[in-house]
């Protein structure tokens, strides 16, 4: 049984610069306002663009690029809105259409999304209102229709360079079980990212050619990024990470047995089983991430309640190590990943979680600072810096 992702995560937004000639003042405000959001200065461009919506209500780019900050900032319904506006001022405009159909697709509103999308793409051909249609069609199982616009994606662009165009097609191949396909595509895509979930799939698809040295190396690259993965997937069990129907049953028998634990308040045995489900747990689907939720959320429960806490195992330990002197490098992208490994092995260390939050506040990541500060609170509610931890969720926008 193969796993169908999820619907696209980050909204790519199109630049405001570049259309109409309009008066000097605008484009210089505007193109101000640009330079703000290619910076991802997204508080001080939604200023700058709130200001030239009031001088200029009549232009529709002025209401695009208060859109596009706000969407920077997690706003997307209001991001929504002023494209709306946009449309009022320029019926039909195909960019407020592809940036709406977007934000609508990232907030759930698929159908509202699809029919944004396919009106943009009766005006004006863009790859990535393909790519994003394309995700929507896949979403509703309508894989044919997806292929045809990924294909279309690409050969739209020249040069050809890999993007995650070449990933959703992929996806789309591995959903249809189409694994030659499918490999071929994620080799073209994945030397150009750090990571990416679908080294998972990639790994499936070898084991399905009859390939398992590629999956064993597939394994290897996975549990490094991933070490969580190691305790049972490591060595001679390599491919057995490819085995997702094993997999979610494990998951699945672990989470009804910590509950089980749970009930008869036995803690000790209810933290064993969450832990269990951590290691095997997948995340491709959205049933596996609800799980994955689920999990994180009972482990961080039955530690509360151990009456003696486990010392984080000697991996988390060099990880968290490795990522204080990265801070003391100022080499921050380095200790976020490193404080990230740590808490894959130990999901559950208050102290991780604290200082991941400041490090990811320091990458501008302030949506997942916030996350990760509220975990630490959750598992540290009376801490000496439990007020100033507070303070910093609300400095974060939280």
């Amino acid at each position: 049984m193969t796993s169908r992702p999820t619907r696209l995560g980050v909204v790519l937004l199109l630049t405001t610069a570049a259309l109409p000639v309009f008066a000097s003042d605008f484009v210089d405000r505007a193109t101000a306002g640009d330079r703000l959001l290619a910076q991802k200065q997204f508080d001080a461009a939604a200023a700058a663009f709130q200001q030239l919506v009031t001088t200029y209500p009549k232009e529709w780019m002025a209401y695009n690029g208060l859109a596009m900050a706000l969407a920077g900032q997690g706003h997307y319904e209001e991001a929504i809105a002023q494209d709306t506006k946009g449309l009022e001022v320029s019926p039909k405009n195909w960019v407020l259409l592809s940036n709406r159909g977007r934000y609508e697709q990232t907030v759930g509103r698929d159908d509202a999304a699809l029919e944004d999308l396919t009106a943009s793409l009766a005006v004006h051909e863009l790859p990535l209102s393909r790519l994003s249609r394309a995700i929507l069609y896949f979403n509703k199982n309508r894989d044919d229709e997806a292929l045809a616009d990924l294909n279309k994606a690409i050969a739209s662009k020249k040069p050809a360079a890999p993007d995650v165009t070449w990933a959703w097609r992929g996806d789309v191949y591995f959903a249809m079980e189409k694994y030659a396909e499918a490999v071929q595509d994620y080799e073209h895509y994945l030397p150009t990212v750090p990571y990416d979930v679908r080294e998972g799939r990639a790994g499936y698809a070898y084991v399905k050619l009859g390939q398992p040295d590629r999956a064993r190396a597939m394994t290897a690259r996975l549990i490094d990024v991933d070490p969580r993965l190691e305790a049972y997937f490591g060595g001679d069990h390599a491919l057995e990470l490819y085995d997702f129907d094993a997999r979610r049953a494990a998951t699945s028998e672990s989470i009804a047995a910590a509950g089980d634990a749970e009930a008869a308040g036995q803690w000790d045995r209810a933290f064993r089983e969450w832990m269990r489900a951590y290691g095997h747990m997948l995340g491709y689907t959205k049933d596996d991430q609800a799980q994955v939720t689920q999990v994180r959320q009972g482990l961080l429960r039955a530690y509360m309640k151990l009456a003696a806490k486990p010392e984080i195992p000697e991996a988390a330990r060099r990880f968290k190590v490795q990522a204080g002197a990265a801070v003391r490098e100022k080499n921050y992208a380095k200790a976020e990943d490193l404080y990230r490994k740590a808490d894959c092995v130990a999901p559950y260390d208050p102290d991780c979680y604290y200082n991941r939050a400041l490090i990811l506040a320091e990458l501008n990541r302030k949506p997942e600072a916030i996350v990760s500060m509220k975990n630490y609170l959750l598992l540290m509610p009376n801490a000496p810096d439990a007020r100033a931890a507070q303070d910093k969720i609300y400095e974060w926008g939280g």
